[in-house]
């Protein structure tokens, strides 16, 4: 089974930026230049993703804990995922241009390296894509669009497809995050099992 990135960009994570809506510039989505750039925001989600072989018969399902961290000031987002199963943890860094709407993404282990674009506001966008390339050259091209449910509040709908190096699709993975309160999301990360690093 090849190893998976699970950003939920990845990536352009996790996603999920409905709760951005009060502090975005009003407008077209263009950097506001007669005033602040919105506060920072950390979000918190949680929810499962599970991908299977597109020509190897396997299927694997995990959950996986999410914080997002925004700060328009800086043009910079960073995607913490944590799975619960194994407390294995993967972190990317985002690098925005929020006036073109686009943006490159990094692994922290320097694993995948990536970019891509987003759709909506400038720091309220409701969706995004990205392609993002593994040092073998492998690649992962991920759909993320968020979504209002009535009961179940802000959800993140995210869709992968990985390819191999030589360009075949070999598995697809969809992963579905609910916004979680920070409380919440610290007593699930409390009860992790010990990870190697944090």
């Amino acid at each position: 089974m090849p190893r998976l990135p699970w950003t939920a960009a990845t990536l352009l994570s996790a996603t999920l930026m409905l709760a951005l809506s009060a502090c975005a510039p009003a407008g077209s989505g263009d950097d506001d230049d007669d005033g602040p750039p919105p506060s920072d925001l950390v979000e918190h989600y949680f929810g499962d993703s599970t991908a299977s072989g597109a020509t190897d018969d396997w299927v694997f399902t995990s959950s996986y804990l999410v914080r997002r961290s925004l700060f328009p000031g800086e043009s910079r987002i960073t995607e913490e995922l944590y799975n619960t199963g194994d407390a294995t943890s993967y972190v990317v860094d985002l690098d925005v241009d929020a006036a073109a709407g686009t943006f490159t993404l990094a692994f922290a282990d320097g694993s995948y390296t990536g970019a891509g674009t987003l759709t909506g506001p400038a720091w309220a966008w409701t969706s995004w894509e990205s392609l993002s390339t593994a040092q073998d050259g492998s690649s992962v091209s991920s759909t993320d669009t968020l979504m209002e449910d009535p009961s179940l509040g802000p959800r993140l709908v995210v869709s992968k497809l990985g390819y191999t190096a030589s360009g075949d699709l070999d598995w697809t993975a969809g992963e579905v995050f609910t916004a979680i309160d920070e409380s919440e999301w610290n007593e699930r990360f409390a009860a992790l099992p010990a990870p190697s690093s944090r």
